[in-house]
Formats: structure tokens, C-alpha cells, sequence
């Protein structure tokens, strides 16, 4: 199962499950206006990996020391603020075996940057302090 955030369309939940992956949205188990600690707190009782589009969750120090502290496993997907759901979700869709993969294989509590650039889309890798520590350009696995 994938934790989707409120920052991402409910419908990316629907397209990732006719896709064949186990997605839950933020709205399906809490109110939409919760605030980050407590999804976060959700997320790290369930054992969920997460993918959010909030970029500023790996600057807050607060929440990104939440995250690490909790052993959550969150993707950002950074594909800029006019990307169509339909943009978001074949990115999503492309990339999804190494995304699960790097969430699934590592320990708990990594924190992964999907940049979506059409010019060299990567999945970037970061460290406890935010910084970044592996680039990967292929989805292959």
C-alpha cells in the first residue's frame, strides 16, 4: 500500500489502482484538513510508504525530522505546479517499479525526490539532512 497526501488528486489513487497498485488517498482514512504530523503519524502507524507532491516537506526541518524520526519512506513528486494530472500520473505509472523498489528495499525512512524535468526526469535520493546523495536516471530496475 502507498499513502497519497492531500497535496495529490484522489483520481492519481484510481489510476494507480487500475494500474495494479495498492494506493490509499489521504481522503480515504482522514479528514483533507488535517495537518502533515498527523498523516505523518497515520502513515508511520501503518507501515505505509507516502508520495507527496509538497516539495517544502524535505525544507521544513521540523517535518523532514518528523519523517525520519518515524521511519516513514516518502517519494516527492517535483514535477512543477502546472502538471496535469495526466502528466503526474504517466510519470507515476513509467517510473513506478523503481520508485516501489527504492521505497521497498531500503530502510524504512528514506526520502526520495521524483523530478519529472522532460529533459533528464531522475529519482533523487536524500539523506537524514535533506541532502542529496544518489541520482538515478533510468526506471529500470
Amino acid at each position: 500500500m502507498v499513502f497519497l497526501d492531500s497535496c495529490l488528486s484522489p483520481r492519481l489513487r484510481d489510476i494507480m489502482k487500475l494500474a495494479g497498485i495498492d494506493a490509499t488517498h489521504l481522503n480515504d482514512t482522514l479528514p483533507l484538513d488535517v495537518c502533515d504530523p498527523t498523516w505523518m503519524q497515520k502513515a508511520a502507524d501503518e507501515g505505509w510508504p507516502c508520495l507527496t507532491k509538497d516539495d517544502g516537506i524535505t525544507t521544513r526541518a521540523r517535518e523532514y525530522a518528523m519523517l525520519r524520526a518515524a521511519g516513514i519512506s516518502v517519494a516527492v513528486l517535483r514535477c512543477g505546479e502546472h502538471a496535469t494530472l495526466r502528466e503526474q500520473a504517466a510519470f507515476i505509472l513509467l517510473w513506478w517499479p523503481r520508485i516501489d523498489c527504492e521505497l521497498r528495499r531500503q530502510e524504512r525512512g528514506i526520502v526520495l525526490r521524483l523530478c519529472t524535468a522532460v529533459h533528464q526526469p531522475r529519482l533523487e535520493r536524500l539523506d537524514d539532512y535533506g541532502t542529496l546523495v544518489r541520482v538515478t536516471t533510468s526506471y529500470h530496475i
